[in-house]
């Protein structure tokens, strides 16, 4: 196969992720190099992480845990599906909240 560009194997990317096959598997099958799709996964998923990452602060809370202010502009509560409790006087920062919520 020739020399693909990046067009084509962001196709290619797109395709694999949509198939269902195992990586390995979609290359045999579409002839590409497996070694080259592994790079360019790599490249892709970076890419979102990154994006991800520059979206802000907002973090996303799945709708099994309760987030209750204790008063207004004051602390809040984390209640977790365990039971576990988790209260704020003030709003801590973002990457300690998001580590606590990964």
């Amino acid at each position: 196969m020739s020399r693909l560009n990046a067009t084509e194997w962001d196709k290619h990317y797109a395709h694999w992720q949509t198939s269902k096959m195992s990586l390995s598997s979609f290359c045999k099958q579409e002839g590409i190099n497996y070694q080259r799709l592994c790079y360019w996964r790599q490249i892709k998923e970076g890419t979102k992480k990154r994006q991800a990452k520059k979206s802000g602060s907002f973090i996303h809370l799945n709708n099994k845990i309760d987030v209750h202010p204790t008063s207004p502009n004051k602390g809040f509560n984390i209640n977790f599906p365990s039971g576990i409790i988790i209260s704020f006087q003030e709003l801590p920062p973002v990457e300690y909240l998001k580590s606590l919520l990964a």
